[in-house]
């Protein structure tokens, strides 16, 4: 018997032979971590409670009342909760004017 090469396979003369083909997949992934830290809690005067509150950004109201950013700015626009704006333009919402489970809607 005589064995010949010619690129991946071997091939003996006379039987027939299998090669067995091999392709690795690489992956390359990245991931992106932001920390931030804790801020120091906002205290302002608050018209509608009268006095000093903790005031929060929106997103930590969202998070509070379980709803979405979006939500805590419509809530704003009907005037559901307590807020200022700051000089830069954000928005700053009253902590003791959101309910764990989103505004009181008062009826009629």
């Amino acid at each position: 018997m005589r064995c010949r090469s010619g690129g991946n396979a071997v091939r003996v003369v006379g039987e027939s032979v299998r090669t067995k083909k091999r392709t690795e997949i690489t992956i390359e992934t990245e991931r992106v971590i932001v920390i931030r830290r804790r801020r120091l809690p906002v205290h302002a005067w608050c018209q509608p409670c009268g006095g000093q509150v903790v005031m929060v950004t929106v997103d930590e109201a969202a998070r509070a009342a379980c709803v979405s950013a979006r939500t805590v700015y419509r809530w704003v626009e009907d005037e559901k909760l307590h807020f200022i704006e700051t000089a830069e333009g954000g928005l700053l919402i009253c902590q003791a004017s959101i309910p764990p489970s989103g505004p009181v809607v008062k009826g009629d």
